[in-house]
């Protein structure tokens, strides 16, 4: 072969990502056939090589089709289709409907939510790379009986949790099913600064965790490799029907899939591959994950645990043979995908927190007893649907079994992001991006060294943390000046307002939601006594 077939599909996963980024329209179709010519002629010299060019040829046209399935005519059109998937209403009251049509998957903003299973009938006009409506949408067709008992499931596992009465039950619905409506702003906030927002809603993770438990329960039972991996998919196609087919749980569920995969076939399967593979799927499928920034941080993470965590594991059994490797594995695997999707991160949000891989670290080993427990509570609330007795008591004992473990996640939050540099200032992009890319980069070579038991690898470890603590000094927020007059506040959605009155007096205006944003602000302005105007 001219190359590795991991590079072929590392090439045509790239390819694909691309062309997802340029959003070609219709017309782009016209050079399929001259690519696929290429891929028959090269295929007479390299075979492997020409076949990878006809599979990317193959899954470009799909993606090119489901380009024009989901933005539509640029005119206004009728849009008919079956709602698969909603998001919760923004602050503006609309909301997101992903809709499957005859020709693919549609998401369209609507004033109004509908109920996932209706089929609705509406004008739309195509906005940017999505389309949207100003009426409410018709529905001609009510959810049949499959869709409602989806919803009855999703429904007692909230109420189950709730009823837990602790902050516990009300981040379980999120993390097993994506339910992220009994979550309130501190909780969002709170997750959001410790860098835990994959854990309140459905990740790969939790994905992952359901995949792998079908598999090894076939396993138990004497299975064969092909009967795990079908297990494992199996059950992740179902768990996916009930959390809904956002683009979010497509992509949670396609990097489960590659790990799973990975996991149940055992040796004779190159992890690389299969990751390029499930991106190249979901990116023909699915374009729209291209400009998804938790794809890109999926895809990081993945790739970052595959090649790294399995050398450090190997490493540390030789130095720490007498360390547990259940508690080496929790603490490395966190740690590993967080510094890996650092450049991403302060690409999104130029601040990094100093406790964001204690809090991933903690928080881990509760987030496979939670997903297990609510998955589980889902499992014996179908079987109650049949009219078994104990049921349904067991499907709410499980679910405030599974907001205990989830109620610990919510506490590390909380404590990290209340801890002095929970969030410390970083230079914005793409300097900012360059110098975490640049400093990820140091310490990979310093780790590589110490792995290698070279003699620098230590020097160089610590001068990455000595230049990360240099641009974070830097970079830090400067209090304002002697003589300012106005302080303008980031305190959520909104900004609040200080107004210098003098002699250490000010009048503030609006002051957000949660205390912790506008107290910052106040501290930083020496004001100490102030009156307060609330404009709405």
């Amino acid at each position: 072969a001219l190359w590795p077939g991991s590079v072929r599909l590392l090439c045509c996963a790239a390819g694909l990502w691309t062309s997802a980024l340029l959003s070609p329209e219709p017309w782009a179709l016209f050079g399929i056939p001259v690519l696929g010519l290429v891929g028959i002629v090269v295929l007479r010299r390299h075979h492997h090589l020409g076949v990878g060019v006809l599979v990317f040829t193959c899954l470009l046209t799909i993606q090119i089709t489901a380009l024009a399935a989901a933005h539509g005519p640029e005119a206004e059109a009728e849009t008919t289709g079956l709602v698969v998937g909603h998001s919760e209403p923004g602050a503006s009251g609309w909301t997101r409907l992903t809709l499957l049509t005859p020709t693919g998957f549609t998401h369209v903003l609507s004033p109004e939510t509908v109920a996932d299973g209706a089929k609705v009938r509406m004008r739309t006009k195509r906005l940017d790379d999505i389309r949207s409506t100003k009426a409410e949408p018709d529905v001609f067709e009510q959810p049949n009986g499959l869709w409602q008992w989806r919803e009855t499931l999703r429904t007692e596992l909230r109420v189950g949790s709730l009823a837990a009465g602790n902050d516990g039950g009300r981040l379980l619905p999120g993390l097993v099913v994506g339910d992220t409506s009994p979550q309130d702003d501190r909780m969002v906030d709170d997750m959001r600064v410790v860098s835990l927002t994959h854990v309140s809603a459905v990740s790969g993770s939790n994905v992952t965790i359901v995949s792998l438990g079908a598999g090894l329960l076939a396993g138990a039972c004497r299975a064969g490799p092909r009967l795990r991996v079908s297990s494992g998919v199996l059950t992740c196609l179902g768990y996916v029907f009930i959390v809904g087919f956002e683009p979010s749980a497509i992509r949670a569920a396609g990097m489960a899939i590659a790990a799973a995969i990975v996991f149940l076939r055992g040796g004779g399967i190159s992890p690389v591959a299969v990751m390029c593979s499930t991106a190249s799927l979901l990116l023909a499928f699915v374009p729209v994950l291209a400009t998804s920034v938790g794809f890109v941080l999926s895809v990081v993470s993945t790739a970052a645990i595959m090649f790294a965590v399995p050398i450090l594991l190997r490493r540390l059994a030789v130095h720490l043979p007498l360390a547990p490797t259940v508690l080496v594995t929790a603490l490395i695997v966190p740690f590993v995908a967080q510094l890996a999707c650092t450049p991403v991160l302060v690409a999104i949000d130029p601040r990094i927190g100093l406790w964001s891989v204690a809090a991933n670290a903690l928080a881990a080993p509760a987030v496979m007893p939670a997903t297990v427990a609510g998955f589980l509570s889902l499992v014996f609330t179908g079987i109650a649907t049949t009219g078994l007795p104990g049921a349904d008591f067991a499907s709410a004992l499980l679910a405030w079994i599974g907001s205990l473990p989830a109620w610990w996640i919510v506490i590390v939050a909380r404590v990290c992001a209340a801890l002095p540099g929970a969030a410390l200032d970083w230079p914005v992009p793409p300097v900012g991006t360059l110098l975490a890319l640049g400093l990820l980069l140091l310490a990979m070579v310093g780790t590589w060294m110490l792995v290698r038991r070279r003699l620098w690898g230590l020097p160089v470890l610590v001068l990455c943390c000595l230049l990360t603590a240099a641009v974070i000094v830097t970079v830090r927020a400067k209090p304002p000046a002697a003589d300012w007059l106005v302080l303008v506040c980031d305190v959520g959605q909104g900004s609040g307002a200080v107004i210098n009155l003098g002699d250490g007096r000010g009048l503030v205006v609006d002051t957000g939601r949660e205390p912790k944003p506008i107290d910052t602000c106040l501290d930083s302005s020496g004001i100490e006594e102030f009156d307060l105007l609330i404009s709405h």
